[in-house]
């Protein structure tokens, strides 16, 4: 069964170019209707040392 807090990859491809673009966590977390705390979550477990999120896990 899959955890209902975990994103499926197209929201994560969605959130990448949402936080491209400059968006805030509430903004994208409205989008992708999910609360604001999991695309904060998702955004800290994804980044990479120059803190940019990538959709494919690391």
């Amino acid at each position: 069964m899959e955890d209902e807090y975990e994103l499926t990859t197209f929201e994560r491809e969605q959130l990448e170019v949402l936080h491209k673009l400059g968006h805030s966590t509430k903004e994208m977390s409205a989008v992708l209707n999910r609360h604001h705390s999991c695309i904060a979550t998702e955004l800290k477990r994804n980044h990479n040392i120059n803190e940019k999120y990538h959709s494919r896990r690391l």
